[in-house]
């Protein structure tokens, strides 16, 4: 620790040393940034360039905000003469050699998560029940590409027991770069669904994509697949390929290593029964809904493969917090004391599968008095020329799930505003910010609110202004119970 009591993760004799580089003065890091809006003091800020934007123009402002040092790869004007400074090549490439470095001095156990649905999910819900048991690093956020990952390794505690890194990807290829620093000794693909298919000519190329994940670990290493998965034998067949003989599987399918016997999907819980290698047992999920019942087994599988305590990590999901993005809940007072709704926010992404998923646990749930279920979603991006098709399809859940109302935005959810039947009540509007300003006069009492869509579609905005709608409300005594 220094003499703030905060953990060095670099010294500058290690990052030169990895990155090599040169340095213009003695520092000591305590985190590490790559934006200067979210930087905190004692941070080493790295200067990343890109096609639109060029991180040395913000060194000035990562010092004004207490930067320890920057890594830069170009001179900077006007700054002094004794500003710390690590000189490197190429900042981007510096990044991955100290992420390397991290990787290859670290005594921790690595997990590496992917998928095309649930990966964030299951590394927070992993991060949680191994953080009760030892000290634990994860990536932050959903870093997960050629950047975020370098980043979450070389942010990692240096006592960390266990360290898990998301891997995501948009094109074939990706994985492969990013398995090659991670090296897990664990590696899970939660499942495949239709993502990104502006890139892809079928879920199998997905598949095989996401697969690229066991080409770097060890012979050692152990593969966590869903066995209820279709392309569950092609993934098997690519992780032996690679070298993998231990494979782990969960799911419902009889032959699961970890298999879910029965689950009780309740409207703030589910209630699960499972055989575990064997052990016959039963737990309590904080988290509603189907997919975050494969999301639990997936962690339980992770946590018994890397030696850790199962029993302890059942436990654990009794008290796993609410996510924000992935089904973070809250109950938010409506104006002039008109009562209250509660918001289930799953606004970070979206395909078609983790919509269905979401309408399915928002059909099990029972408002109050006359509340409503009200569906907000915007547009499921990159599903390439069968787009359309996607969308118009989620009429099906929409109807099997009883769901009261939809407001949904975005070009693309056009499609299914045509295919919902005129007994319904359904907005469409341009953009979140439009639809926003539909869907809060039209809240009453007990109703419950699941918002969800791609990153691009700022579904956020909606949850924004409920919450804001919340905080005013509770502000002026109005709506309190």
């Amino acid at each position: 620790m220094n003499a703030t009591g905060k953990t060095v993760l670099w010294t500058a004799e290690q990052a030169a040393q990895a990155t090599g580089g040169i340095n213009t003065a003695n520092w000591e890091a305590t985190g590490l940034s790559l934006n200067t809006r979210t930087i905190e003091p004692g941070d080493l800020f790295f200067a990343l360039q890109g096609p639109t934007f060029d991180g040395h123009d913000f060194v000035r402002d990562a010092f004004d905000k207490g930067a320890s040092v920057a890594v830069v790869h170009h001179a900077i004007e006007n700054l002094p003469d004794n500003a710390p400074l690590l000189k490197v090549d190429d900042t981007l490439a510096a990044l991955n050699r100290m992420g390397a470095a991290a990787r290859s001095s670290s005594p921790a156990k690595f997990v590496g998560v992917t998928g095309s649905a649930g990966k964030t999910s299951v590394k927070e819900a992993l991060a949680h029940c191994l953080g009760e048991q030892a000290v634990t690093s994860a990536s932050a956020a959903s870093f997960n590409n050629h950047w975020g990952v370098p980043l979450s390794l070389c942010r990692m505690h240096p006592d960390s027991a266990f360290a898990i890194n998301e891997m995501g990807m948009s094109a074939a290829g990706e994985i492969r770069e990013l398995t090659k620093l991670v090296q897990p000794d664990v590696a899970i693909i939660t499942t495949i669904a239709p993502a990104h298919m502006e890139f892809f000519n079928s879920l199998e190329e997905i598949a095989a994509a996401k697969s690229e994940i066991f080409e770097s670990m060890s012979a050692d290493g152990i593969a966590i697949l869903n066995r209820d998965h279709e392309l569950f034998e092609q993934m098997a067949a690519a992780a032996r390929t690679s070298g993998v003989t231990d494979i782990r599987t969960f799911g419902y399918h009889p032959d699961a290593t970890y298999r879910v016997l029965r689950a009780d999907c309740q409207a703030d819980r589910s209630v699960i029964e499972a055989n575990l290698r064997g052990m016959e047992v039963a737990f309590t999920l904080a988290s509603p809904g189907e997919h975050w019942i494969m999301n639990a087994a997936a962690v339980l599988a992770a946590v018994d493969a890397l030696g850790a305590d199962i029993e302890r990590a059942m436990a654990s999901l009794a008290t796993l917090p609410g996510l924000s993005g992935r089904g973070e809940r809250s109950t938010l007072a409506l104006p002039q004391g008109k009562g209250t709704v509660h918001l289930i926010d799953e606004s970070y992404n979206a395909n078609p599968a983790s919509v269905r998923a979401m309408l399915k646990m928002l059909g099990e749930q029972k408002p109050a008095g006359t509340g409503r279920r009200i569906a907000v979603l915007g547009d499921m991006l990159e599903l390439g020329r069968d787009s359309e098709r996607f969308h118009g399809e989620l009429s099906e859940p929409v109807m099997e799930n009883s769901i009261d109302a939809v407001y949904a935005c975005g070009s693309q959810m056009q499609a299914l505003k045509k295919s919902l039947s005129n007994d319904l009540v359904v907005v469409h509007e341009a953009s979140s910010t439009e639809l926003t300003s539909r869907l809060l006069p039209d809240l009453q009492d007990g109703d419950i609110i699941a918002v969800k869509g791609s990153l691009g579609s700022r579904m956020a905005v909606v949850v924004e202004a409920l919450k804001t709608m919340d905080k005013t409300n509770k502000l002026t005594g109005k709506g309190e119970a």
